[in-house]
């Protein structure tokens, strides 16, 4: 699995306990952008 795929993953769990689906969105942004930047995510 390559780094992103783990952090959509994670990403995907985290936003799936928000019932709002607009910040959903938002925060899937929020949260997906910065940490797909990173090289290696742990």
């Amino acid at each position: 699995m390559r780094p992103e795929e783990r952090v959509e993953r994670m990403v995907d769990v985290y936003c799936s306990n928000i019932k709002n689906p607009l910040e959903r969105v938002c925060l899937k942004h929020d949260l997906f952008d910065p940490l797909a930047k990173l090289p290696e995510v742990v």
